[in-house]
């Protein structure tokens, strides 16, 4: 099975409709909210209250600002910090005191690295956005407000695990330059919001999306505590960002090939352009003749912009800090399937491939293999050591930590390469060693050891496909 329908059926089952629908009408365009008077939907997924904190900061080293931030909201809307130091360990009965006595509100950040369950969910819905997942949990006292109106940088889906919370949202002041916006905002002060154009409250079980750039403000309903999780998405994952990529590639790389580029400013530039010279196009022979070089170089850079290296760095980069794969994408597919009359999200086992130790692949003319997921690696031409080889990033050996370096990576022969390249299109079908092109039988088997051994593959000897 695609793991890529997998996901899509995953974040249909999140949103509440099919997965293309979200898509096409919601993503990155406007808010959902999802009421599903199902107040146990997400107990399988996760479980998080106060004791589940006090288990946590008792079994776990928690570092302030890392893993933990302690905040609220005053009664004139600014927003206070009560962490310890950047780094310190968070004690137990400090975070206790601040949330029930001081009412302040805690947030755990990348809680998937202490529940694995959690990180099963992330891992398959990295696979639908082709972007890495984070996720936040919140506590919020009754009646309080942790955080004051900003927007994110992120895509955000928030899910209510218990009790309520009211979310205001608000319309952005200037939409050209907050919509989509790719850095989260300052805090807003009350007053320089319009009033929200929508209020929604949401109970155990319900959803909220919120494409990046949407202000939003919450506050804990008054009669009860409330917890929810954000799953986070597209963060600097724009446009702008891989133009922004592509456009450094293409000008390190003329000015290695083009004398003209790499010859000195005009002496002049400083007498033509500038604030003070801004009003003299046109009567500026000077500031002409500079402007028209300029634009024959960015006609010259626009039409050598390396897109392919662009988007290959950026893969690898997504593959370096996205989630380990973990479960068996056919088995994720039909529990969920099974499942929907509950609408439960099943938990699985690791996928077998993963729980083994890595052996010998038969040599056999049965012998077969296939990617594990569809972007469980990556391969990279332009970061090997000579011409005659090529890297390859891979996500399958990834601590449930983000942001860990160094990332998997291996070099093999540049004659494997296009073996690679067949793997990729045949996904999700297994491919025989002797169709893989350009290879003799031993370099096959050497080339799918080398895979399997990284656990990029799996591997049937036949059995799978009678």
């Amino acid at each position: 099975m695609d793991a890529r329908d997998d996901a899509l059926a995953v974040l249909g089952w999140l949103v509440g409709m099919p997965a293309g629908e979200f898509l096409e009408t919601y993503y990155a365009q406007k808010p959902l909210y999802v009421a599903r008077n199902d107040s146990s939907f997400y107990d399988q997924v996760v479980a998080f209250d106060v004791q589940a904190l006090e288990a946590l900061l008792s079994e776990h080293e928690v570092p302030y600002g890392y893993n933990l931030d302690v905040t609220k909201v005053d009664s004139r809307g600014r927003r206070s910090d009560h962490n310890g130091e950047p780094g310190e360990i968070a004690k137990l009965s400090d975070v206790l005191a601040a949330y029930h006595n001081d009412g302040c509100s805690v947030r755990i950040v990348h809680p998937e690295k202490y529940d694995p369950p959690m990180l099963t969910l992330l891992a398959r819905l990295q696979e639908a956005f082709r972007a890495t997942m984070g996720a936040n949990i919140y506590l919020t006292p009754a009646g309080t407000q942790g955080f004051a109106p900003h927007y994110d940088d992120v895509d955000v889906f928030v899910l209510q695990l218990s009790g309520a919370k009211i979310w205001r949202l608000h319309h952005a002041p200037d939409p050209a330059s907050m919509d989509l916006a790719r850095f989260s905002s300052p805090d807003f002060a009350r007053g320089d919001l319009a009033p929200p154009f929508a209020t929604h409250t949401l109970r155990r079980g319900d959803l909220l999306y919120l494409p990046r750039g949407m202000i939003h403000q919450a506050l804990a309903a008054p009669d009860e505590d409330s917890c929810h999780i954000t799953l986070s998405a597209n963060q600097l994952n724009t446009w702008a960002d891989l133009l922004k990529d592509a456009l450094t590639l293409a000008v390190d790389g003329l000015a290695q090939e083009s004398p003209e580029l790499r010859a000195p400013l005009p002496l002049d530039l400083f007498d033509a352009f500038g604030a003070m010279h801004s009003d003299e196009d046109g009567h500026n022979p000077v500031r002409d003749a500079i402007r028209s070089s300029a634009a024959s170089f960015l006609n010259t850079i626009v039409a050598a912009l390396p897109l392919d290296v662009a988007v290959d760095q950026r893969a690898a980069r997504f593959v370096h800090l996205s989630h380990p794969p973990l479960t068996e994408g056919s088995q994720l597919l039909t529990a969920i399937h099974a499942a929907s009359r509950s609408r439960k999200f099943p938990m699985l086992a690791p996928h077998p491939a993963l729980g083994l130790e890595p052996r010998t692949i038969p040599s056999s003319p049965a012998t077969a293999i296939r990617l594990l997921t569809k972007y469980v690696c990556r391969m990279v031409l332009t970061e090997a050591e000579d011409e005659d080889s090529f890297v390859i990033y891979y996500n399958s050996n990834n601590p449930s930590e983000l942001n860990v370096d160094p990332p998997s990576r291996m070099t093999l022969p540049l004659l494997m390469a296009p073996a690679l390249e067949v793997l990729d299109n045949a996904y999700p079908d297994f491919v025989l060693l002797n169709d893989l092109p350009e290879l003799d039988h031993d370099e096959a088997l050497d080339f799918a050891q080398a895979l399997y051994e990284a656990r990029i593959v799996v591997v049937d000897d036949g059995s799978a496909r009678s």
